[in-house]
């Protein structure tokens, strides 16, 4: 035979209104119980538990990445086009990944691979694109076809060096003493194709042909036979002779024969 337990014998049984003290209790513990079912009690107070990974993770993570792979300066910014705000994926339990999964070859567009690798594992791709701002050449007048380009006729400005298919200079001395070749207005941009080269000897100009061999040089007058700008050939009608010679312009009134 067991001996009654006289705690357990004064066990109150009436209802929650014949005891207030336990009721309240009953209440709290209930309540804790539903409080702890959706987040963490802390303090008194309920933190939520994230029911889905955030979007400024994944863009924090891939920012990261593309600083790391393409440098961080006030000349390069990213923008992460594709990174859907609906999105719901299970809050990582690890550091999220980033990978290269695609570029374009053009240096202005690529893909990354965001990933979890965590206890529920899930990958988006997300497109982004890259531009890289750059001083340019700019033209600051007006200029006609077959206008020689003097320094004070470039400016710069900052352009997205990552458009396909944009050709560009920065450099003036590689525009300083060239032709534009067709008309072109104020704060254009200069390229490559824009250029042609000045015309140092034209047709007709009295110029000097020089030749050297053996260390000793020679020279002789002669008539140009065609217009040329400094390192293209020309022909070159030797004045005693009468002789075609081909020759490389020097400058405005110099030939030479290589």
């Amino acid at each position: 035979m067991f001996a009654s337990h006289p705690e357990a014998d004064a066990m109150p049984t009436a209802s929650p209104t014949a005891c207030p003290a336990l009721s309240r209790r009953s209440r709290s513990a209930r309540l804790a119980g539903w409080l702890l079912a959706g987040g963490i009690l802390l303090s008194g107070h309920v933190v939520a538990a994230e029911a889905f990974q955030s979007i400024e993770s994944i863009r924090a993570a891939a920012q990261a990445f593309l600083d790391a792979q393409f440098g961080q300066n006030a000349h390069t910014h990213y923008n992460l086009d594709g990174i859907d705000p609906r999105l719901q994926l299970k809050p990582c339990t690890q550091p999220l990944g980033v990978t290269n999964a695609q570029s374009n070859g053009t240096g202005g567009r690529i893909t990354l691979k965001v990933s979890c690798a965590g206890d529920a594992p899930w990958r988006i791709y997300v497109p982004v694109t890259i531009r890289q701002m750059m001083p340019a050449l700019v033209l600051t007048r007006p200029m006609a076809a077959g206008t020689v380009i003097a320094a004070s006729d470039l400016s710069t400005r900052e352009i997205n060096v990552n458009q396909p298919g944009l050709t560009y200079l920065t450099d003036p001395q590689t525009a300083i003493g060239q032709t534009v070749i067709h008309p072109m207005q104020a704060g254009q941009l200069l390229t490559q194709q824009d250029l042609g080269i000045a015309q140092l000897i034209k047709r007709g100009d009295q110029v000097t042909l020089v030749a050297e061999e053996g260390g000793v040089q020679v020279s002789a007058q002669g008539i140009a036979q065609g217009n040329g700008g400094a390192g293209q050939r020309i022909t070159v009608k030797n004045s005693r002779s009468g002789d075609l010679i081909q020759g490389i312009v020097v400058d405005a009134h110099t030939v030479k024969i290589p």
